[in-house]
C-alpha cells in the first residue's frame, strides 16, 4: 500500500499544533525555491537572512493560518514582503528641505 504523502496544508495543520517534523518537512520542500524568489527581489547577500527569517515568520503560531490560496501562495506573499522590507531598509533617503525644492529649477 502506497504511503500518504501530506500535502503542505495538512503539514501546515500539524506544525501549528507543535509538530516539528512537520515544519522541517516544509521547511526542506520549499527552502530552495523561496531562496531563488528571495534572490530575485533582494540582494545576494541578503538571501540568506530574508530566508531564515520567512520560516521564522511560517513557523509563529500566530501565522498558522494561511488564508485563502492555500500553503503555497501565503509562502510568496510572506517572502516578497519581506524581500520588499529589506530593500525598503537598504534605500538610501535623502531629506531635501521645502526651500530647496522651490529653488530648484528641475522638475522632477
Amino acid at each position: 500500500m502506497p504511503r500518504h504523502v501530506a500535502s503542505d496544508d495538512e503539514l501546515m495543520q500539524t506544525a501549528a499544533r507543535g509538530d516539528e517534523a512537520a515544519f522541517s518537512e516544509l521547511r526542506q520542500r520549499h527552502r530552495g525555491w523561496v531562496r531563488s524568489l528571495v534572490r530575485a527581489c533582494a540582494r545576494d547577500d541578503q538571501a540568506d537572512d530574508v530566508t531564515q527569517e520567512v520560516f521564522g515568520r511560517v513557523h509563529q503560531p500566530a501565522n498558522s493560518d494561511e488564508g485563502q490560496g492555500g500553503f503555497t501562495a501565503w509562502l510568496t506573499r510572506i517572502v516578497v514582503n519581506l524581500a520588499k522590507g529589506f530593500l525598503r531598509l537598504e534605500r538610501p533617503t535623502t531629506m531635501v528641505s521645502l526651500g530647496e525644492m522651490s529653488n530648484s529649477a528641475e522638475v522632477v
